[in-house]
């Protein structure tokens, strides 16, 4: 399966689950019937009940709804659907050129050559180390570092959002590592799946044209993402 193909299905995985638990939590009866099938399916040999306390699924939908942690984890999940999809293009690159590390000017430590001893297994770890590094840039190195890359100007800017990647990345560090109430509407929640979906499929057209890592996508499928990306950001724009 298409690596973009890959991507759009996670992210839309996510976002569906967002939408369908909202519409669970808003549905007192739905949750009854949750509780009831639970019960069913958690019944032991001697037809007693498991203790299910904090494990029921309709209270956790509860907790979720009360704590808005349905939401931050839709965002955070997103996110990390986003980032991993980037490092794959990275190794991708690097694994059918890797002569392109060579341009890196680092050196590596005897030990290392020592403990991988063939080339495959010392080529992953650089490749591997790169990425690392590249992952703890900010993301304005980022962009640089990619469109260095790929040869390119591209400027991360998706309509009227500008570099919304760095907001989404403030926040979601906040979510993460504070204890800081943040300011994560339902509105940006869509506004960012838009963004990500189409900062993804942007950075794969551009790195598949520059080094072949995939045969040609369908023009159909890229349309269709296409499609679906303005569709969920006009969505944003009416919540």
């Amino acid at each position: 399966m298409s690596m973009i193909i890959k991507y759009f299905n996670s992210l839309m995985e996510v976002i569906e689950f967002e939408e369908i638990t909202r519409i669970a939590i808003k549905d007192e009866n739905l949750i009854g019937k949750l509780q009831k099938q639970q019960k069913e399916l958690l019944k032991n040999e001697s037809n007693n009940l498991v203790d299910m306390s904090e494990n029921n699924f309709a209270v956790m939908l509860k907790v979720m709804s009360t704590e808005n942690k349905l939401r931050e984890q839709t965002f955070i999940l997103l996110f990390s659907k986003f980032e991993v999809h980037v490092q794959r293009l990275l190794y991708e690159i690097y694994k059918k050129e890797p002569r392109i590390l060579k341009t890196k000017n680092k050196k590596m430590e005897y030990e290392c050559i020592i403990n991988y001893r063939d080339y495959n297994s010392i080529l992953e770890h650089i490749i591997r180390k790169e990425i690392s590094e590249y992952d703890y840039s900010p993301y304005k190195n980022k962009r640089e570092y990619f469109n260095k890359l790929l040869d390119t100007n591209f400027d991360w800017c998706f309509k009227k959002e500008g570099f919304l990647i760095e907001e989404i990345n403030e926040k979601r560090n906040k979510l993460l590592h504070t204890d800081e109430t943040i300011d994560l509407t339902e509105k940006f929640l869509y506004r960012s799946f838009s963004y990500l979906l189409w900062v993804g499929m942007q950075l794969f057209t551009i790195t598949n044209d520059k080094f072949n890592i995939e045969n040609k996508i369908n023009d159909r499928t890229l349309k269709t993402i296409e499609f679906l990306i303005e569709a969920y950001y006009h969505i944003s724009s009416l919540k």
